[in-house]
Parts: structure tokens; C-alpha cells; sequence
């Protein structure tokens, strides 16, 4: 079985992220973020990753870790 090509980026900012690792160590689990580009089998490239509004309202949430909710308006919405 051939697999087609995939790489996935971990990346983050200890700045930002320590704090939140050390009062939720729980996030842990899905932090760092990721990002993963992944060709499918016709040959086309794709990035695939969670949007901020996924990672503060969904993985934050879950994991009950405080954040700034006026920073997730500084990102777009998808």
C-alpha cells in the first residue's frame, strides 16, 4: 500500500503557550499547534490546520484554560 506524502508542522510561541501549559497542563493533549500538508492521490498539495477560533473556543474550553476572548478577534473568521 502506497501512502501519499504528508508533513506535519508543530509550531507555537513558549511566550504565549508556557503560561497556559503550566496553569492546564490537561492541553497538553492538543497543544502545540499543528499544521499538516498532505497531497491527495491526484497529486494536489493541501494545508490543513485548526482555525484560532477552533483552539480558543473548542480546545480551550475543554480543557477549562483561561484566555483572552479580545485576541480571538484580532484573527479572521474562516
Amino acid at each position: 500500500m502506497k501512502m501519499p506524502r504528508e508533513t506535519v508542522i508543530v509550531f507555537g510561541n513558549p511566550r504565549a503557550g508556557t503560561p497556559t501549559f503550566l496553569n492546564t497542563p490537561t492541553v497538553g493533549v492538543d497543544l502545540p499547534l499543528k499544521a499538516m500538508v498532505w497531497e491527495n492521490a491526484n497529486g494536489q498539495v493541501f494545508l490543513s490546520y485548526n482555525s484560532a477560533e477552533y483552539v480558543f473556543g473548542t480546545i480551550f474550553v475543554r480543557h477549562g484554560a483561561p484566555y483572552n476572548k479580545a485576541k480571538l478577534e484580532m484573527f479572521p473568521q474562516t
